[in-house]
């Protein structure tokens, strides 16, 4: 941010700043997303347990403290009556 006065940088910053802490990747540039997920791309390589290693578990399940909240996303509404056999069936 050279040529830039002090407090356009620091305004700046925390522009950049509130972008990427909020979470909503709607509001970035395509050059910012990218970098976005390149970094999401290295915490996961960094965080990945793979099968050969001692920590390794298949099927890790977690249970999250907090209320439950309800989304409604997943409810069987507008189904028809084979399509709700079917997904039914598959959960029992």
């Amino acid at each position: 941010m050279e040529g830039c006065p002090k407090m356009n940088a620091l305004q700046k910053v925390e522009e950049e700043f509130n972008k990427k802490s909020s979470g909503n990747l709607n509001v970035l540039t395509t050059a910012e997303l990218d970098l976005q997920k390149e970094e999401m791309d290295v915490l996961f390589v960094k965080n990945q347990v793979k099968p050969d290693e001692p920590e390794f578990e298949y099927d890790k399940q977690k249970d999250f403290e907090g209320e439950k909240i309800e989304s409604g996303w997943d409810e069987a509404e507008g189904l028809d009556d084979n399509e709700q056999d079917f997904w039914e069936s598959s959960v029992n």
